[in-house]
Order: structure tokens, then sequence, then C-alpha cells
């Protein structure tokens, strides 16, 4: 296989017969892998982050619907 240096884009080729862009920086590939991977794991700690407070909300609603914060006033 023969590849032609893509202008403008160290680490990339574009091989002759098929014409794809090969990344062939490995080194660049496993840390855009290992931050894709952060990212990841951070939405989903903002996920389960947003669903608690959503969560507490509806137990706050709860508590102040059933009349508990109303009691105390009746006193």
């Amino acid at each position: 296989m023969a590849y032609i240096k893509v202008q403008n884009k160290p680490g990339f080729v574009r091989e002759t017969t098929t014409t794809a862009i090969i990344n062939k920086d490995t080194n660049a590939y496993r840390q855009y892998k290992m931050a894709k991977a952060l990212k990841e794991t951070k939405d989903q700690k903002i996920e389960k982050l947003e669903k608690k407070v959503e969560e507490l909300n509806e137990l706050i609603l709860k508590f102040i619907d059933g009349g508990a914060l109303n009691q105390k006033d009746q006193k």
C-alpha cells in the first residue's frame, strides 16, 4: 500500500488505492479515546446527579403538599 501525506494534517495519510484517509498517529488516537471515555464518564455522573436533584425536588414538593409545613403554622 502506498500513502500520500495529507496537507495541513500531520499524522494523517491518504491510502492511494482506496483514497481513504488514515490517522497514523497512534499516540494521538490513544489520547482521543481516553478523552472520549472521560467525557462519557463525566456525562454519566452529571446525568445521575440531575436525576437525584429531580427526585429531591419531588420529595420536597410532596412534603410541602402533605401539609407538614402547614401543620406547624396552625400551632
